[in-house]
């Protein structure tokens, strides 16, 4: 119930920002920064980010097996052979690295993360191995296109892609949120 009305929340602050942007052009940087802008880049916050999730995602990818086992359930997993505790805080660590990363350089950019891997299982199966990478590819695709779009789509004034992301992606988060509790998987 939290997780749904947070959703909501975010979905509707989205429409309140992408309505800000377009007729109060003037106060964008605290917009921009709320949800997110790729049209800042300092060069070396750039590299240090990009070092920091890079590192991230080969520490996610390495442990791709010990994420699939543990899908499985951390019980199953323990019994074979996984240290769950230890491969959770490593996993942990690694995905805050690289959210912090992403967040520092770009600011915040809801439902990329949250979203894209749900569809690309739907695609390409369970396995982390493959699906961490193209999870990744991804996202970086849907960035990418959100980013045009909210650069065009009421130009010459651009849309934080931020709030782009969160009005394609709450939607489609809770529609996995409804399925999975009518399948009995939450």
């Amino acid at each position: 119930m939290i997780l749904a009305g947070v959703i909501v929340s975010l979905f509707f602050n989205a429409a309140v920002y992408v309505f800000f942007s377009v007729f109060y052009r003037e106060s964008t940087n605290a917009l921009f920064y709320l949800l997110g802008s790729l049209t800042e880049s300092d060069p070396l916050l750039l590299i240090i980010s990009g070092s920091m999730i890079s590192a991230g995602f080969i520490v996610s990818w390495l442990y791709s097996k010990e994420i699939d086992l543990m899908s499985q359930g951390e019980e199953t997993a323990f019994h074979l052979g996984v240290n769950v505790e230890r491969t959770k805080l490593i996993l942990f660590a690694a995905a805050s690295a690289m959210v912090a990363a992403a967040v520092a350089a770009s600011g915040l950019i809801g439902f990329v993360g949250l979203v894209v891997p749900h569809m690309m299982r739907l695609v390409f199966g369970p396995n982390h191995r493959v699906l961490i990478p193209v999870s990744a590819i991804g996202g970086a695709t849907f960035l990418v296109l959100a980013d045009s779009l909210a650069r065009t789509a009421v130009a010459p004034l651009e849309i934080p892609v931020g709030a782009l992301t969160a009005l394609i992606g709450s939607p489609y988060f809770v529609y996995l949120l409804r399925r999975s509790l009518k399948h009995g998987e939450f």
